[in-house]
Order: C-alpha cells, then structure tokens, then sequence
C-alpha cells in the first residue's frame, strides 16, 4: 500500500518528472530545486512525483525523504509560478528496485509527457521548455537531449581522463535527427539497439507519458538495480512512432554515486541485488520467444544475448574482487542461481 500523497491537484500537466529516491537523500534537496528552477514554470504546469522506495536514509541534516519533500514545499511557496508545480509523494513500504519505483512514478503520471530524474542528478533550467517545445513543434513521442556530468563534493579536473571521455561520450549520444517507427521499420529501435546511434538511458529524454505507460505493460514486476534502463526503454523504444534528438545540454549526470562495479560486498543481501540483474534478461528473453516476428526475435535476440553475457560477466567479476572472502562461497552459488550455472562457467572459461 502507499503512503497517503501530500498535496495534490487534479490539473492537466505538460510533464509529470518522475524521481525515485534509496539512500540519496544527501542529494535530495539540490535535485528538487533543480525542478523548481525549470524555465518552463512560466507557462506550463509541471507535475513532479517523487516516490520513496523503502529508503531509510538521511541528509547532512538528519532529514529523511519525507521531511526533505515537506522542506521542499515549504521553499517552493517563496518562488515565482509556484502553482504550476504540482507536487506529489508516494511511498513504497519496503524495497522494490529502481524499476518498480519508476513504475510506480509513471502510472501515477497525469500529463502530456513523463521525464525521468535520478534523485542524486540535476536538471537543466531550460531542460523541459527545449524539450517539450522540441516535443511540439516535431509532434514526437520521445524527444532526447545530451548530458553532461559532474562528481558530488568536488570539482572536476579541466583535462578528462580516458573513463571521463568514454562517459562524456555515453550520455551524449543522441541522434540529432527524426526517426520513426511503423508496422515493417522499428527505426528507433533499430537505431538504437542495432545502430548504437543514440543511447538507452531514460534520464535525457521526454517520453510521451501514454507511450510509456503502454511500454510497461510488457514488463512484469521484477526487482532489479542495474539495467533497468536497456528493460524500459527496449520496449518504449518499440511502442514509439517517432524520436526527435537535440544537440542540447539538458541533464546533469552524478558521476560518483549510486551502484559502483568497485564497491565492497560484506552481504549476501546486497550481493542478490547485484545479480538481480539478470531479471532484466529474463524478461527480454521471454518476450523474444514468444515473438511471432521470428526474423525479428532471432536477430534481436543475438544482440540482447552479447549484452547480457556483458553483464554476467560483469557480476562475475565483482564476485572475485568485491565481495567479502567469507561469504565468497555462497555468492556463487547464488550467482549462479540468478545467471544459470551452464552460463557462468562457461563465462569463466573463456
């Protein structure tokens, strides 16, 4: 059950900015401001839904996400067109992964569009007001801008290093041209999962909210906490009909937070929600073999299959290097639990 919402208006919204909250409330606050400073409050109104996914952390403050959200209505009384920014809270009694939440966010949208934000990133403060006057004047369902990024606590070096380029390179990777999709072209599928000309992170991209809605119906529930995005955005990415990209700055990506392939593993809790990636894997094969497109299944399929075998490969690899030695054992046979036995070894021998 959810929580009782906290302020709500039954109003017609151009966007409804989706923002899921575990663990970084420390954040919180600077990434809700950057909602209240969107240029586009002068004209439209804006829904914003954060959901609490059973998180139980704190600000520098003390302040959890409930008391941060309530800090926030309070400071947004003080700014201008205040009232075009509708503020909903919803709350998840236990830990359901970041899909879930996004689920969650998504079908509690009531707006023209739906625009995911990371609760640990920023928004542009002319974010919304380009993409949406993008998403009007082109009459797209997905419109998608670059990002840029920056680390929490420290200013970034003015010569990137070779991991700082390979980022700067991921999440500004847009196709500046229309693309749409039709009963014989997935051209936005294509161009994405195939083509690799632009990339599959939610966050950057103004979805029309219908589209994604009709998107998750193919997706089951499922807990999982990486990969998330290549789940959602396959099947938004097939139920579009056109894509516009933009060569425009709209996100602001934290570099330094949230799950890290370095992190030490001390429990079997967080190490199952390392493998629950797999989930993300199950689904997508499932579909895929239940397509009646076969020529599309088999050729999609290969695809999703190197992807996959990217990321077991990347669990497997936190196994030897992060998790704790006296729980090493039980992390494999849970690895091997998620990812299929067959798979990890033959992963490990090549």
């Amino acid at each position: 059950m959810f929580a009782k919402k906290i302020k709500v208006h039954q109003q017609e919204n151009a966007v409804s900015v989706c923002v899921p909250v575990f663990n970084s409330e420390p954040y919180l606050a600077a990434c809700l401001e950057s909602v209240l400073n969107q240029t586009i409050l002068k004209t439209e109104k804006i829904q914003l839904i954060l959901v609490n996914d059973g998180s139980n952390g704190t600000d520098s403050n003390g302040l959890n996400c409930r008391q941060i959200f309530k800090s926030f209505l309070k400071q947004k009384k003080s700014f201008p067109y205040e009232n075009n920014l509708n503020c909903i809270y919803l709350e998840h009694g236990k830990n359901k992964g970041l899909l879930e939440a996004r689920r969650t966010a998504v079908t509690n949208a009531d707006s023209l569009y739906t625009f995911i934000l990371d609760s640990d990133d920023l928004l542009v403060p002319e974010c919304l007001e380009k993409l949406f006057n993008e998403a009007r004047t082109f009459q797209a369902d997905i419109v998608h801008g670059k990002a840029d990024f920056f680390y929490s606590g420290a200013e970034r070096e003015k010569v990137l290093s070779e991991k700082e380029k390979a980022l700067t390179k991921r999440i500004s990777l847009v196709n500046e041209n229309c693309l749409f999709n039709s009963e014989t072209e997935k051209s936005i599928f294509n161009d994405w999962l195939f083509l690799q000309n632009h990339n599959g992170f939610l966050w950057g991209k103004l979805i029309k909210t219908s589209v994604y809605k009709d998107a998750l119906e193919f997706i089951p529930p499922v807990f999982c906490t990486m990969a998330e995005d290549i789940l959602q955005y396959f099947f938004i990415a097939l139920t579009a009909s056109s894509y516009k990209g933009m060569n425009e700055i709209v996100y602001s990506y934290c570099a330094d937070t949230g799950i890290s392939s370095e992190k030490k593993i001390t429990s079997l809790y967080e190490w199952e929600k390392v493998c629950s990636t797999s989930s993300v894997f199950t689904v997508l094969f499932d579909f895929l073999n239940n397509c009646r497109n076969n020529d599309f299944a088999k050729k999609t399929a290969g695809v999703v299959s190197r992807i996959c075998a990217s990321y077991c490969r990347s669990n497997i690899v936190q196994l030897e290097q992060c998790v704790a030695p006296e729980i090493k054992d039980e992390a494999y046979s849970i690895l091997c639990s998620f990812w299929g036995k067959e798979l990890i070894e033959k992963l490990k021998s090549l």
